[in-house]
């Protein structure tokens, strides 16, 4: 008993993290206001500044932001803050942001997001579990991907956390778009989703993520459907994974905000992130979220400098899996078929020296690099690593020749788009003329 009350007072500490690192008007702990929404009775955050400077109009069909002042302040770059020091404590200005329509009180996400790993958590109770997820909420982490199989988990992390850490935190479920017209039916979506809201606990979800599904014709049904939920209160956030360009400006088109989109990118394969999703994010003004940035663990220091490669006997199941595919795949691309040559000489030598260079990890590197790719918000990490450590991530910056060269490496370049292609209107069709309105 003792030990949890410890474990609070230390948790209690977050509290004035968030406040203090977070942007002014965005530290939603230190200075509460009523809810325009009082149906669950949770706090609206003041708004940020850069929200401040956005004059809106709606109508039928859409809001069209009118004016917005798009000079960057501090709090919306990534943080580059070589003082940081502290293994815990609060994050940089601009390690969270706002994702989505603040009238629907989404909370702050963290640029770096921490999955709560089936594979790591299944090898330690539950006890252990919450301690280490504990762990990453006094570093300042406060942006977590739950997993369906951990949810005895996530209900004792619920209850062993103060409510006021946990009202910083923000928990993203997943659903599974269905691929038949029975499941589809609006009626059965709701309540799935509200069985997983019940099973949780709570009486609001933070962010459902709505994940892609091959053949599926009802992604914009469940679209609508969660949208309603929103309205009710049920959920604060919607976010897609995998979703196409082409699917999410039919979305756009259709009415259905969305908060970001998620896709699986790395060094290794970059490919997710097309020159068609970079313009649809730039027209949309949608945020991106990057899964897998270290590859199962081939893009950390684990093998940087082993020259012989192991047998697959030594590999995890997650590090086999990338060796046999995504390695092969890109090693093909590069030079040939020997791919752990390759592996160290064109990829690890790279990563290596600019790690030297920074004086950081190649963890680091890597996951700075998706964390600096255009329109990227938020990157996500299994929580097996040590979160003193990811909080150096925030203490450096890769410069251009840095990216360029990282781009060399994964023999995909003509990916990136210059930002002076992406001027001009959307094309998404303007309906603030009421003229031409039928």
């Amino acid at each position: 008993m003792e030990k949890r009350r410890q474990t609070n007072r230390a948790l209690a500490l977050f509290l004035p993290s968030i406040a203090v690192s977070v942007p002014s008007g965005v530290a939603f702990l230190s200075s509460m206001k009523p809810q325009l929404r009082p149906l669950h009775g949770t706090k609206t955050p003041n708004l940020p500044p850069f929200f401040e400077r956005i004059e809106q109009e709606s109508n039928f069909w859409r809001t069209i932001v009118t004016k917005q002042n798009n000079k960057k302040d501090d709090n919306q770059r990534i943080p580059c803050d070589p003082s940081l020091l502290d293994a815990d404590g609060p994050l940089p200005a601009g390690a969270y942001q706002i994702l989505g329509n603040i009238q629907q009180e989404p909370k702050p996400t963290c640029r770096l997001s921490i999955s709560m790993d089936t594979r790591v958590l299944f090898q330690s109770d539950e006890n252990e579990a919450v301690s280490k997820l504990h762990q990453f909420m006094d570093c300042g982490f406060n942006t977590f991907q739950l997993d369906d199989e951990l949810v005895g988990v996530y209900r004792k992390l619920r209850a062993d956390t103060p409510e006021t850490v946990l009202n910083a935190c923000q928990f993203i479920n997943t659903f599974q778009t269905p691929c038949n017209s029975i499941m589809a039916q609006p009626s059965i979506v709701r309540d799935e989703i509200l069985h997983i809201l019940r099973r949780n606990g709570g009486d609001c979800m933070d962010t459902l993520e709505l994940k892609y599904t091959s053949g599926s014709d009802y992604h914009l049904d469940v679209l609508n459907v969660l949208t309603d939920l929103q309205r009710e209160g049920f959920v604060r956030s919607i976010i897609t994974k995998d979703f196409s360009p082409d699917l999410l400006r039919q979305a756009a088109s259709c009415g259905f905000a969305i908060d970001a989109n998620k896709i699986s990118c790395n060094l290794f394969n970059p490919m997710p992130y097309t020159k068609e999703l970079q313009l649809a994010c730039f027209d949309l003004k949608l945020p991106l979220r990057v899964s897998s940035p270290l590859a199962g663990g081939m893009l950390t220091d684990k093998y940087a400098g082993i020259q012989r490669e192991p047998p697959p006997w030594e590999l995890l199941p997650v590090e086999r899996n990338y060796v046999n595919h995504a390695i092969t795949r890109w090693a093909k691309n590069i030079k040939g078929d020997n791919r752990w040559n390759i592996y160290q000489e064109y990829m690890m030598d790279t990563l290596i020296d600019i790690a030297h260079k920074h004086g950081v990890s190649v963890t680091l590197v890597s996951l700075r690099w998706a964390m600096q790719l255009d329109h990227v918000a938020s990157v996500i990490v299994p929580c097996d690593y040590e979160p003193e450590k990811l909080r150096k991530v925030f203490c450096f910056e890769l410069d251009d020749d840095d990216m360029d060269r990282l781009w060399k490496a994964t023999g995909e370049e003509g990916l990136v788009v210059e930002s002076n292609f992406m001027d001009g209107d959307s094309d998404l069709p303007d309906l603030s003329n009421t003229k031409l309105w039928l």
